[in-house]
């Protein structure tokens, strides 16, 4: 009976109610953010243009993407020239 008692005091005593600190806001923040950035966009396979970004930061909840840093873009005709 006592070590039943003990370990129902142990078990009590171990439970706090501090409260976990508050997590920072992550609003305006970007979801996603890549540095020396290539992109490729296709149609049917065919390779239409290549974009590279020294910076990238996409933002989820806007549908937005802001690509700064030494952005330049190549475009290719139908035989990817």
């Amino acid at each position: 009976m006592r070590w039943l008692i003990f370990i129902m005091a142990m078990v009590l005593t171990g439970c706090s109610s501090e409260t976990s600190e508050e997590m920072e806001s992550r609003q305006g923040r970007p979801d996603q953010e890549s540095f020396g950035v290539t992109i490729i966009l296709s149609n049917e396979g065919i390779m239409r243009a290549k974009v590279k970004s020294g910076h990238l930061e996409k933002y989820n909840e806007k549908e937005f993407v802001l690509l700064d840093s030494n952005v330049t873009v190549d475009f290719f005709d139908e035989n990817e020239r």
